[in-house]
């Protein structure tokens, strides 16, 4: 074998191993049960794409309900057969410390929904790809205030800050997460056949580009 055709070949196993493994090396959002829940790699959450519809009776705005209510829609979800949904937490170090505002990824960390405002940008402007209400800020946590019987946390997607609300008494948003990758994924052969038939494609292309010169040399 010339040694242009083994350089070619070599280059060929590498390219075929970068597209296998790149994927899992950069944090991102990616969707579960075709678009109906997406997995953040990083936090190692799964969050339902479209926030709760659960309107509260006279709400002049769509999904905007109590904590009470919200909690009980989380709780008995089922995506693609998956239960076991909770409404995110602000506080998942139980240090019972809540920041006065949630500005980076890493300040972020003790707070599911700041994580998500910071690393990824979800927000009120711009949810893609969940599908929160653009008219709703506050989005109720599963965070009790300490020493507040009817308060509850919750998280402001417009710029990042956490507000105290009486659970039963205030008219929010809501959305579900659920700790870990839980909805089914693609059979690792799959990518794996996946990316070495894309690096082949390619290869192939290039080895004959190589015959040719050899030829034409």
């Amino acid at each position: 074998m010339s040694s242009t055709r083994t350089t070619a070949v070599l280059s060929c196993l590498a390219l075929s191993l970068g597209i296998v493994f790149a994927s899992g090396s950069h944090a991102a959002l990616i969707a579960r049960a075709g678009g109906a829940a997406y997995y953040d790699d990083v936090a190692d959450l799964t969050w339902v794409t479209d926030a709760s519809d659960n309107t509260a009776t006279g709400s002049p705005l769509p999904g905007r309900n109590y904590w009470g209510p919200h909690n009980a829609w989380a709780s008995t979800l089922s995506i693609d057969g998956v239960t076991g949904w909770r409404l995110p937490s602000m506080d998942v170090n139980g240090d019972e410390v809540i920041s006065a505002a949630c500005t980076g990824s890493v300040a972020c960390q003790d707070n599911e929904m700041g994580f998500l405002f910071a690393t990824y940008g979800v927000s009120v402007a711009d949810s893609s790809p969940l599908n929160l209400y653009p008219v709703g800020n506050a989005y109720w946590s599963s965070t009790p205030i300490a020493g507040d019987p009817v308060g509850i946390w919750a998280f402001n997607f417009s710029d990042g800050s956490q507000v105290g609300l009486n659970g039963g008494g205030n008219l929010v948003w809501a959305v579900a997460v659920q700790s870990g990758d839980v909805l089914p994924v693609p059979e690792p052969g799959t990518a794996l056949l996946f990316g070495l038939g894309l690096a082949g494609l390619g290869c192939g292309s290039r080895r004959q580009r190589v015959v040719e010169q050899q030829v034409a040399g």
